[in-house]
């Protein structure tokens, strides 16, 4: 496969799905320590994230029409079933509603990601923004991180899923690090 097959619909939109996914269990999380203590932030509390800067939050149906989309055998522990829920409700949705204003913006936010990684000459990343994180307390040592913005997370995901898989057969039998 050539490297724009990667950069498909379908796998530009799963990847936003994990990182709305990630945002609603941040969410759920800020309102599971707000029942216990109520000095801790609510869910409405939660900010949408700086990092996704380009891209509207309003790209995904009414989270109401995920639950119809719920697999109903969930015996494998291993799957993210919220989503699962949500793909499968975006690709169902997507067509079924085709002209809603979500389905609209989805389209055009996936077209921005995939002319940035493929037609943009010579493509850059974003600088990223650098957050220090405690190492050591005590010390007061920190390690600097390096918090790229969702669309450079989508392009850098997509593209090193695309190198993994093309180069694996390049690796020795004895280099197990970056196989698919």
């Amino acid at each position: 496969m050539k490297l724009t097959d990667y950069f498909s619909d379908e796998s530009i939109i799963r990847e936003l799905c994990k990182a709305r996914i990630s945002f609603a269990n941040r969410r759920h999380e800020a309102l599971f320590f707000h029942g216990i203590d109520v000095s801790r932030p609510s869910a409405e509390a939660i900010p949408w994230p700086d990092s996704w800067r380009e891209i509207r939050p309003d790209i995904f149906p009414p989270r109401k029409q995920w639950n119809r989309f719920r697999p109903k055998d969930r015996s494998n522990k291993g799957r993210d079933y919220n989503l699962e829920a949500l793909v499968r409700a975006v690709r169902h949705l997507l067509v079924e509603t085709p002209n809603a204003e979500w389905a609209q913006a989805l389209l055009e936010t996936t077209a921005m990601i995939k002319h940035r990684a493929l037609h943009e000459s010579p493509f850059r990343f974003t600088a990223p923004v650098i957050v220090p994180e405690p190492k050591d307390k005590k010390k007061n040592t920190y390690r600097p991180l390096a918090s790229l913005f969702l669309v450079d997370r989508i392009i850098d995901c997509i593209a090193a899923r695309y190198f993994r898989e093309t180069l694996n057969e390049a690796f020795l039998d004895s280099c197990l690090a970056f196989r698919p």
